[in-house]
């Protein structure tokens, strides 16, 4: 019995014995594999191209469905992530500190470790709600847009990626096949076809244009009959609604450019874009000025977006605009174009991309606004400010005018509908 009960007492002990082996044993290899795990989650991120191509299809659908009207965004959704993938790899050490101090990270971590990081945050969020990329890339996006300059990480995740986000046409490319296979349809095709706001998430021309954001400032009869500097009728429909409104990707000469008004929702996260508003500008001036013409180039748009409440509402589609155009090929060329035209805006042929790229916004104004009508803090900020009556601003050709919203002055874009 003795001899049993040691025995017993022995098997107890090497099940002990076994079973705590096994336990450490399966706490290790947990261990090891959330490590690995981990490592494996970095290294696959950094180097496997399919992994960064599902990213980018992940975050099309997702802002796809959630903007399915297009509502709520400053940027075409390939401009956000462009822009974004930007901030991910260029920028400055004091933008790269302060990203750090955003996503809770110490400031000693090495460049691996802090792109691994902030990659598998997007992700990690994006897979937590749909809206969480676009939350996540508001917060970072607009957290100092005073200091925004390139982006956010310094040069050393450049060359983490093997898809080279810094040009335009291969992004688009990879945007297109993420478009692609989610929406089973080809990207160029969708971008061809009669859009409409009601029925499909208003997709932009790739990065080629920047759709306009609009706040209504002033109300004002909803339609107006005038004379323009040539002696013709020409009626004027003045916007009373807040909204977005975006522009066909390429615009010919005499072609009717289909114009949408699409309102702002945004109810996640703390960045709530400022809307801006769409009018007609026109001045007194019976021929136009060789000075008519303003330009100003802003580089990063970004800052020039500014918080404020969030509107509600469904997209609209407006009137046809028809708008004269001018070929631009160089900054320079656009200064002599706009500068030379005098008492015939038919004269220009092409108004192709004024919002050419993600870091290059022009600016024209009337310089009848720039005559004693505003004052800017800076001269590279200064602000339009609207003081001039209706009867004031009549029989002017089609402008654009884009201002600093940061000190709350409207962006106004006129056109002869």
């Amino acid at each position: 019995s003795k001899q049993s009960n040691i025995a017993g007492m022995e098997a107890v002990r090497r099940f002990l014995w076994v079973s705590l082996a096994v336990v450490c044993a399966y706490v290790g290899l947990v261990s090891s594999q959330g490590s690995q795990h981990t490592l494996r989650t970095c290294k696959a991120r950094l180097q496997n191209p399919q992994t960064v191509n599902r990213f980018l299809a992940e975050v099309s659908e997702s802002m796809m469905k959630h903007y399915q009207y297009g509502d709520g965004f400053v940027f075409s959704y390939p401009k956000v992530f462009h822009k974004f993938i930007q901030l991910l790899t260029l920028g400055s050490a004091e933008i790269k500190k302060e990203a750090k101090s955003y996503i809770g990270l110490p400031d000693d971590v090495t460049c691996d470790t802090l792109y691994c990081e902030a990659f598998n945050s997007i992700i990690d969020e994006m897979n937590t709600r749909q809206t969480g990329y676009i939350s996540y890339a508001s917060d970072l996006y607009y957290s100092s847009r005073k200091l925004l300059k390139t982006g956010i990480f310094d040069d050393c995740f450049r060359d983490k990626i093997s898809n080279d986000f810094s040009d335009l046409a291969a992004t688009r490319k990879t945007l297109g096949e993420a478009y692609k296979k989610f929406m089973g349809k080809s990207y160029d095709q969708y971008l061809e076809k009669d859009l409409n706001p009601s029925t499909d998430f208003y997709m932009l021309s790739g990065l080629d244009v920047s759709p306009l954001v609009f706040r209504e400032y002033q109300k004002y009869p909803s339609t107006e009959q005038f004379t323009d500097i040539k002696g013709e009728q020409k009626t004027v429909e003045w916007l009373e609604t807040k909204g977005f409104a975006y522009f066909d990707q390429k615009i010919e000469e005499g072609k009717t450019v289909k114009l949408y008004l699409n309102t702002l929702n945004i109810t996640n996260g703390p960045t709530q874009l400022q809307m801006m508003y769409l009018q007609p500008i026109f001045t007194t001036e019976g021929t136009m000025d060789k000075r008519l013409f303003m330009i100003k180039i802003f580089k990063n748009i970004g800052q020039y977006i500014t918080s404020t409440t969030n509107m509600n509402g469904g997209g609209t589609p407006l009137k046809s605009l028809r708008v004269p155009v001018i070929e631009v090929k160089t900054d320079a060329d656009l200064v002599d174009i706009l500068t030379s035209v005098q008492d015939d805006i038919t004269k220009s042929n092409q108004i192709n991309n004024l919002f050419t790229s993600l870091t290059t916004v022009y600016e024209l104004r009337t310089l009848e606004y720039f005559d004693n009508k505003f004052r800017g803090d800076n001269e590279d900020l200064a602000c339009m400010q609207p003081s001039a009556t209706r009867e004031e601003t009549i029989n002017s050709p089609f402008v654009f005018a884009l201002v600093d919203v940061s000190s709350s002055m409207p962006l106004r874009v006129g056109a002869y509908f």
